[in-house]
């Protein structure tokens, strides 16, 4: 004898997976967001140093230290 499908167990999971996606999705936009700023900082700061090449200056960019980043140095 077999049993006709049984959606409701299966659509509960579903709808509980949907539910967690959306509270992580929710909690990280914050953290997102100020990573984004924070890329389009970084952006602009390096974009504005370049002009300085112009008046002989030396500019560098994103100098690797041991665990760390240096971003600009002029």
């Amino acid at each position: 004898m077999s049993l006709p499908p049984q959606p409701v167990p299966l659509t509960l999971i579903a709808c509980a997976f949907v539910a967690y996606a959306a509270y992580r999705f929710v909690s990280i936009r914050p953290q997102l967001r100020s990573l984004r700023l924070g890329r389009e900082v970084e952006l602009i700061v390096g974009q504005l140093l370049e002009k300085l090449r112009v008046k002989d200056f030396l500019v560098f960019h994103d100098i690797p230290g041991d665990g760390f980043n240096i971003d600009h140095v002029v």
